[in-house]
């Protein structure tokens, strides 16, 4: 328990399952206490405090304070398998039921600052109410002794009914650009999945596997905005805020992955292709605590556009000795090139939205490795991660321009040292080091 940012975590899972059966079902409550803003710098007469670093310690007041949310999530999962000679198959039927409740304890009402509460909805209270019903089916075929055939498809709905504070408003001309036009009443997104794979042994002694893929996503997202908030000049001018507002989007996309086992210590293992990633719901409606919808202010979407691009990685793989240790190590070169990408933006004074009108590249290492010696054992895991992008300029007729990756570190590592004196004990130190991000 902290002051600010305290939580408090229950759940419970009841599972049972045979060779062809499998049945589970959850619950569980998060209650969190979210951080106060720090707005470093940020002077307000008003209250006779200086708002910064401070905020935890002296000066423990502003427009909102003491903002908690609770998330009750409740999941069944059904699961049947079979066998049936060559072909090994089976199917998953899933439901879930998520509430976010998102409460401020105590708020200052300043006549000079009442433009704070006005646009932005959620501020004070917010209700995220959804249901989400998936089936999967996959399975794999043997189609000879050196050919596997893998394949998946899935079908989710997903509703989602959204209220809180501000959303009884009758907008008025000058609000339907804000944040405040773009919300809605209930979200609705169906996602198709299908995914077909074949891995292929090249060679008589089972060294060389050549493994193609293709892969189809279709996501369909539909927003419902209640009639009555809007007046009638609104639907004419910004084609996004209407009682209904559709986007489909779909693509395929295909995979070539390559491994070669060099003996019986050393693999070498690479992968390249296309990839097209749909948003969830979360990343297109929010969780009104802090998290809102991106406002539409160019032509080219309704909703945030699926993520998009190529990409490329190559690996070795070392299980042997090594140091005198036992040793597995894996060495991978990664390098991607997206569109539409999706970071997290600070995009007021207290809440955030995910933008996606954004391109760039990333490429760079991943060391993981882990030694075990008679009583000790250390691992070690590195990364690094250059990343370049662009966004889109609403100041320069939606131009590409050169900006800052959000929560990227260059260099990030962790290391753990473990000393086992016993079969029964064991003591470890651990670091974990981040670089600095934006």
């Amino acid at each position: 328990h902290r002051r600010w940012n305290d939580r408090k975590n229950t759940s419970a899972i009841v599972k049972w399952q045979n060779d062809e059966w499998m049945v589970k079902g959850s619950w569980n409550r998060i209650k969190r206490h979210l951080p106060d803003s720090l707005w470093a710098g940020y002077s307000n007469t008003t209250l006779n405090a200086s708002l910064g670093y401070t905020v935890d310690w002296i000066d423990d007041a502003f427009y909102a304070e003491g903002k908690r949310q609770r998330l009750y999530t409740n999941e069944l999962m059904v699961e049947n398998r079979h066998h049936n000679g060559r072909l090994e198959w089976g199917w998953t039927a899933d439901f879930q039921k998520q509430k976010k409740y998102y409460d401020v304890e105590h708020m200052y009402h300043l006549n000079e600052n009442q433009v704070y509460w006005e646009n932005v909805p959620f501020r004070k209270w917010s209700r995220f109410i959804s249901r989400k019903y998936n089936f999967l089916l996959d399975g794999t075929y043997q189609l000879g002794n050196r050919q596997l055939l893998e394949f998946q498809t899935n079908y989710s709905h997903e509703r989602m009914h959204v209220n809180g504070s501000l959303m009884d408003k009758v907008l008025g001309d000058s609000d339907y650009s804000t944040l405040l036009g773009a919300i809605r009443n209930r979200y609705d997104q169906n996602i198709w999945n299908i995914q077909i794979q074949d891995t292929i042994t090249l060679d008589k002694k089972g060294t060389w596997f050549l493994t193609p893929a293709w892969r189809y996503n279709r996501s369909v997202i539909v927003g419902y905005s209640d009639g009555k908030r809007f007046a009638d000049t609104a639907w004419r001018w910004f084609h996004w805020i209407t009682p209904r507002d559709r986007q489909q989007d779909g693509k395929g996309t295909w995979q070539l992955a390559l491994k070669k086992q060099v003996n019986d210590n050393l693999t070498l293992r690479m992968t390249g292709g296309t990839y097209f990633r749909l948003l969830n719901m979360y990343e297109i409606a929010g969780d009104g605590a802090g998290i809102l919808p991106a406002p539409r202010d160019s032509y080219e979407s309704i909703f945030p556009l699926p993520e998009e691009g190529k990409q490329f990685d190559c690996s070795l793989l070392w299980n042997g000795r090594l140091l005198g240790a036992e040793n597995k190590t894996t060495v991978t070169y990664f390098w991607r090139d997206s569109v539409n990408m999706l970071q997290l933006w600070r995009a007021g004074l207290d809440y955030w939205v995910y933008y996606n009108d954004i391109k760039g590249k990333a490429h760079g290492w991943e060391l993981s490795t882990n030694f075990k010696w008679k009583k000790w054992e250390l691992d070690v895991k590195a990364t690094e991660t250059i990343v370049s992008v662009q966004k889109r300029n609403s100041s320069v007729n939606y131009a590409y321009t050169d900006c800052l990756s959000t929560f990227q570190p260059r260099w990030e590592s962790n290391i753990r040292l473990l000393f086992h004196p016993n079969a029964r004990w064991s003591i470890f130190g651990e670091m974990h080091y981040t670089d600095d991000y934006f």
